[in-house]
């Protein structure tokens, strides 16, 4: 939110290539990546994507073992 104060877009990524990030970035060999994020300057037209605003169901979400 604090981003998008001063006009800056975020966007959460989880799906990437773990052992090319640790290539490209050798100081977190040793870290547990889980996500990314990206920040920069939205293009004017950008607008999130259709999936952004569906919800799933709580069964969809969690599961019991």
């Amino acid at each position: 939110m604090a981003a998008e104060n001063i006009g800056l877009g975020a966007a959460w990524v989880s799906d990437f290539d773990t052992e090319e990030q640790k290539k490209l970035f050798p100081e977190m060999k040793d870290a547990k990546i889980v996500a990314l994020m990206q920040i920069g300057y939205p293009a004017p037209e950008a607008k999130p994507a259709a999936w952004h605003f569906q919800s799933k169901k709580e069964g969809d979400l969690i599961s019991h073992l």
